[in-house]
C-alpha cells in the first residue's frame, strides 16, 4: 500500500507539501499542485482518514443515540432512518457512531462523554420531548447537532419534523366524509410535542365540523 512518502518522491516534493495539497491549504503553485496529483493518481495513494481527523481535530463521526425496542417488536422506519442517516453522511466523508441510551434521569451522560472524549463532530437526535434536556445541553455549550423533532418552540435550533397536526387533520376529516361523528383520539403523552400537535389536528377538525369533543374521547 502507497504511502506519502511514496507520494512525495514519485511527485519529487517534500512530504509537506503533498500533505499541503491533499488538505488544499499551504502556498503550492499550480505545477506543483498537478503533479503531486498525478503521484497520487498513479500510485492509487488513500490517504489516512484518521489521520486527518487528528490533524484537523475532526472525527468525522455523527452520534445517535435511540431509545431500544422491546425484543418482541420491530420498526421499519427506524431501520430506514438510520440507514438514510447512514448513507448520507457516507457521501459526506462522515460516518454514523451509534451509542445507547440511558434511563432518562441521566440522559445527559453519554452526550457529555462523546463531547469531552472529542468522539463525535456533531449530534442527530430523535424522540424528542417538550424541553429535551440533550437539545438544551447541546445548545447550551454550542455543539453542532439537528433534531427529527421539535423541543421548544422559544428554542433556536434546526430540525427537521412531519406535520403531525395536518396529518391527524385529514385523518379525521376522511372518517368524517365517511359519515362518522363519534370521533376519538388515542393521544401520546403530555410531555410529547408530537403527540400534542396530533391532538392539535384531531381538535381543530372536530371544531371545524362543530362537533364537540366528548368526554373520554381523548
Amino acid at each position: 500500500m502507497p504511502t506519502i512518502k511514496d507520494v512525495a518522491r514519485e511527485a519529487g516534493v517534500s512530504i509537506a507539501t503533498v500533505s499541503y495539497v491533499l488538505n488544499d491549504s499551504g502556498a503550492v503553485s499550480e505545477a506543483t499542485r498537478q503533479r503531486v496529483l498525478q503521484a497520487v493518481e498513479k500510485l492509487g495513494y488513500r490517504p489516512s482518514i484518521i489521520a486527518q481527523g487528528l490533524q484537523a481535530r475532526e472525527s468525522r463521526m455523527i452520534g445517535y443515540s435511540w431509545r431500544p425496542m422491546p425484543p418482541d417488536q420491530f420498526n421499519p422506519i427506524l431501520e430506514k432512518f438510520i440507514h438514510g442517516m447512514a448513507e448520507a453522511a457516507t457521501r459526506h466523508g462522515y460516518h454514523v457512531l451509534t451509542f445507547p441510551s440511558t434511563e432518562a434521569s441521566d440522559e445527559i451522560s453519554p452526550y457529555r462523554e462523546m463531547v469531552e472524549r472529542e468522539r463525535v463532530d456533531g449530534f442527530a437526535l430523535s424522540n424528542t420531548n417538550l424541553d429535551d434536556p440533550r437539545v438544551r445541553y447541546l445548545l447550551d455549550i454550542d455543539f453542532p447537532f439537528v433534531a427529527f423533532g421539535r423541543a421548544n418552540p422559544e428554542w433556536d435550533f434546526a430540525w427537521v419534523d412531519v406535520d403531525g397536526a395536518a396529518g391527524v387533520e385529514q385523518a379525521v376529516n376522511h372518517l368524517l366524509e365517511l359519515g362518522h361523528r363519534r370521533i376519538a383520539c388515542l393521544a401520546w403523552p403530555e410531555e410529547s410535542l408530537t403527540g400534542q400537535y396530533r391532538l392539535t389536528g384531531y381538535r381543530q377538525a372536530m371544531a371545524a365540523a362543530v362537533l364537540e369533543v366528548q368526554a373520554g374521547w381523548v
